[in-house]
């Protein structure tokens, strides 16, 4: 699924490691780390909206695919760790008065 700009990586969460900068630092950075690829200007868009030629688009690459993975699994193997099961079956705590 390609997307593209702000608007469109609504419900789409970045994991910056210790690195914390603008979404446009943050893609460039995942372009440089070979995550996210830029794809081409489309030509109809541009033509309907001259503001079309400032959008970037970018499409995940197969190494972005397999680091998000990683990530996915490291993030469930720490939620099925038993630390994190005690805390999630506690429930909110109420705060004392």
């Amino acid at each position: 699924m390609e997307r593209a700009g702000p608007r469109r990586l609504r419900g789409v969460q970045v994991r910056v490691p210790a690195r914390v900068g603008t979404l446009y630092r943050t893609l460039q950075r995942m372009r440089v780390e070979g995550l996210i690829e830029e794809i081409g200007v489309n030509a109809v868009a541009v033509a309907a909206d001259r503001r079309a030629e400032r959008r970037r688009s970018y499409r995940i690459t197969p190494a972005g695919r397999a680091t998000a993975r990683e990530e996915a699994r490291r993030l469930a193997a720490m939620l099925a760790s038993d630390a994190a099961q005690r805390l999630l079956q506690r429930g909110p705590r109420r705060m004392a008065k």
